[in-house]
């Protein structure tokens, strides 16, 4: 099932993958399509109507797998909140993944999620690894608890933008300290200290010592 224009432009919205109905977003990011709340719409609706439980993502590892469709939102859930992705080391947030629950494999490694789908897509299965649950590491914000938890794709997702919405806001902040002129930060560090100065009394004038 999906949407054409004249016959000739088409994007899928629900495929046959195998034995399962799974949902295709192809529609958003295609032309005309993917700007059209229409579509949106239909893409619920059909979800809904053939109770479409997996989706079809090709971004997260550069090949096709299946993800749980699941209601998307944008707030944070309860047991992530305060949360933030933890990494070695800046750079990808997927290095913060220990591991993939794949239905009908168990958990295997990142890496190994990559081999498979890739070889998926090359022949050697009709259907796309279905990733169920992602194994994160996790560091709590401003404190020195850290762990790790099982999120779905979705859940990661959200963590994946806090992570780099953080970032990028890190990034922001150097830069702006790169660039404003030396004087005018020794001039702010300076007014800062004089304005955390209090009074010195009489008393500790005779000792040299500021109250």
């Amino acid at each position: 099932l999906g949407v054409h224009k004249d016959y000739v432009r088409r994007a899928d919205i629900i495929k046959r993958v195998d034995d399962i109905n799974v949902l295709d977003d192809s529609a958003f990011t295609t032309a005309p399509w993917k700007d059209d709340p229409r579509v949106v719409k239909d893409m619920a609706d059909l979800s809904n109507c053939l109770g479409v439980a997996w989706k079809i993502d090709r971004e997260f590892v550069g090949k096709p797998i299946l993800i749980p469709n699941e209601r998307a939102w944008a707030v944070m859930p309860a047991f992530l909140e305060g949360k933030t992705l933890r990494l070695d080391a800046p750079g990808d947030p997927k290095h913060s993944i220990r591991e993939v629950s794949i239905q009908g494999l168990g958990w295997m490694s990142f890496d190994g999620l990559r081999s498979h789908a890739d070889s998926c897509s090359r022949g050697a299965s009709s259907k796309p690894p279905l990733v169920e649950r992602l194994l994160i590491d996790y560091e709590v914000v401003g404190e020195p608890g850290c762990g790790s938890i099982a999120v779905t794709p979705h859940e990661y997702r959200l963590l994946e933008d806090q992570y780099l919405a953080q970032q990028k806001g890190r990034e922001a902040s150097r830069s702006t300290l790169q660039t404003r002129p030396l004087d005018d930060l020794k001039n702010e560090a300076k007014a800062r200290i004089q304005g955390n100065l209090r009074p010195v009394s009489k008393t500790s004038k005779e000792y040299g010592h500021v109250l």
